[in-house]
């Protein structure tokens, strides 16, 4: 079993303007994002995942472009199961040990989760600043102690 684990967000309303296509982790201007940038990612053994109501599932380092597109619930019904495919494609190559979720309730209604009985699963809970505190200190519990 991988030691890594899996981070999922949501994309954020604030973004870069940028004049070609830049890593989503650069384009997304939300707290999560800056909070990511922030961290040393090279040190910390995760992958993580954006949820995306125009890219879908995509990598940080997916080059995108800025974009003007809100998760509505119509989206997310339209994207739910292409989304869930592809996470379970992800899940089953890379057998993670931990997913964390942390994103707002329309994206959560995307996940269909209960296929997933090999990896622990935790959402973060509460208002944004809560959900960005539980995310930091997640992230940092899979640093790199060396």
């Amino acid at each position: 079993m991988s030691k890594k684990a899996l981070l999922i967000i949501s994309c954020s309303k604030n973004k870069k303007k940028f004049d070609k296509p830049m890593p989503a982790i650069m384009v997304y201007d939300g707290p999560f994002f800056r909070m990511l940038r922030k961290l040393n990612l090279k040190k910390i053994e995760v992958d993580i995942m954006i949820l995306s109501a125009k890219y879908g599932l995509i990598d940080i380092t997916t080059p995108i472009k800025f974009y003007e597109q809100k998760m509505t619930k119509k989206i997310s019904r339209k994207i739910s199961k292409k989304i869930n495919s592809k996470l379970m494609r992800i899940v089953k190559t890379k057998q993670y040990k931990e997913i964390f979720i942390s994103m707002g309730k329309t994206y959560y209604t995307i996940f269909n989760l209960e296929k997933i009985n090999t990896t622990k699963i935790v959402y973060a809970k509460g208002g944004i600043g809560k959900k960005l505190k539980q995310t930091r200190e997640w992230l940092l519990n899979y640093e790199k102690k060396n």
